[in-house]
């Protein structure tokens, strides 16, 4: 592949959003564009009515970047313009010739890499100078929406998968409380007496090698399913080095963290059996029921939502 290296500042312009001002808002007028709006986790809009750079103004079909905090890459929907609020970019491509779908699928991976170096850090911060140099591969156009209708495909096959396992879910919540009852009602015991919660170790990026031990991150257990993807690989010799966080299959997990207004945070996982062994990260915590119970029994009793 005969691709060239450009920087991120020489394949689009990014524009910074408004920092409007509490004073600023309004109940009429256009939409203010915030982080928490492009992710969910606020619904609710602040409006303004009055008159700024037309720089500013977001339309439908603009791609956003958010760089502060919550790092990720949105399309704007909505039929409405609106204006687009401080901590976000807005992408103009008047630079080169390119692919918008393409440019997404790059602009998350370039984040998901920007966002482990950042790892530890209490707020995530991208500064622009330092966003502009990031170096991306440049196919072209015809290449890049090959690859494009690809990786739509691909996560055509994957929502579906993931719509299939939630009813896969629902199934089994069903079969359980038809062969065991509600297990909100009757005797009940205190949890901690049941189980103990074992959380993972730091493990350091540094030490991640190409292949070896997988190990079991946030990302692999806070998307409603075990997710094979999110792996990093660490030596075997770890195995014996870490012990007290080798994880096998039919372990019960449990993610600790996640965002809130999103439903990425105390999700319960069984191990699959595509490993022998694993290595437990931090965030996620491994549940150990006593000789009393059933991993399984406790893992369908934990999906039940009452």
């Amino acid at each position: 592949m005969d691709w060239k290296l450009i920087k991120l500042g020489d394949a689009a312009t990014f524009i910074n959003g408004f920092a409007f001002k509490p004073k600023d808002w309004s109940t009429e007028g256009k939409e203010i564009i915030r982080i928490a709006n492009l992710t969910g986790s606020n619904s609710n809009f602040n409006y303004f009515k009055g008159s700024i750079n037309e720089k500013y103004l977001v339309k439908k079909g603009d791609l956003l970047i958010s760089w502060s905090a919550t790092l990720g890459v949105f399309e704007w929907e909505h039929e409405t313009e609106g204006w687009l609020n401080q901590h976000i970019f807005k992408v103009v491509f008047d630079k080169i010739e390119y692919d918008k779908g393409f440019f997404k699928y790059q602009i998350e991976s370039v984040l998901h890499e920007l966002e482990r170096a950042v790892h530890g850090s209490t707020m995530k911060h991208i500064t622009k100078k330092r966003f502009d140099a990031v170096e991306i591969p440049l196919p072209p156009l015809k290449t890049q929406q090959k690859i494009v209708e690809i990786l739509d495909a691909a996560a055509a096959l994957r929502d579906h998968t993931k719509m299939l396992l939630e009813e896969y879910d629902l199934l089994a919540q069903s079969i359980f409380l038809d062969m065991f009852g509600d297990p909100t009602e009757g005797e009940t015991v205190v949890l901690k007496e049941s189980l103990k919660i074992l959380g993972g170790y730091a493990f350091k990026s540094k030490d991640f090698v190409e292949s070896g031990v997988p190990l079991i991150k946030i990302g692999s257990v806070n998307k409603g399913y075990f997710d094979l993807e999110s792996f990093s690989f660490l030596p075997e010799n770890y195995l014996l080095k870490y012990k007290k966080w080798v994880i096998k299959p039919m372990d019960m997990l449990i993610s600790l963290t996640g965002t809130v207004g999103k439903q990425d945070y105390g999700n319960i996982e069984l191990v699959t059996f595509d490993y022998d062994k694993y290595l437990l990260n931090q965030r996620v915590a491994k549940l150990e029921v006593n000789d009393q119970y059933n991993n399984t029994f406790f893992f369908h009793m934990f999906l039940q939502k009452k």
